[in-house]
């Protein structure tokens, strides 16, 4: 990964996604601000870095064979994710950063 004082907000995304897929929550957890709020639907919202990750340990996660991450795309301080495929069709993740290029909401 990019150094975090050089890396962008879509280098961080990337690494998110990986991260994610690799099934790697306590690195997952490095690129989040302590007051992260974690927004899933149909289970409210998860604040604080220790619920978010006991929230993530607790769910199944990993990469989907066939789910296909588009190019992430930037926009003022936030990084939009999209994907295609998956039994539930397309998927929409948001990433909020803070001043210190940290996750602080994951919608």
């Amino acid at each position: 990964m990019a150094e975090a004082a050089t890396a962008t907000r879509v280098d961080l995304a990337r690494q998110y996604l990986a991260f994610q897929r690799e099934n790697k929550i306590d690195d997952l957890l490095t690129l989040m601000a302590d007051d992260v709020v974690l927004s899933l639907p149909m289970l409210g919202d998860f604040s604080g870095k220790a619920a978010v990750g006991q929230q993530l340990k607790s769910r199944p996660m990993g990469g989907r064979a066939d789910v296909q991450w588009l190019e992430p795309e930037e926009e003022g301080d936030t990084v939009n994710l999209a994907a295609t495929g998956g039994r539930f069709g397309a998927l929409r993740v948001v990433l909020t950063f803070n001043d210190a290029n940290k996750v602080s909401k994951v919608n």
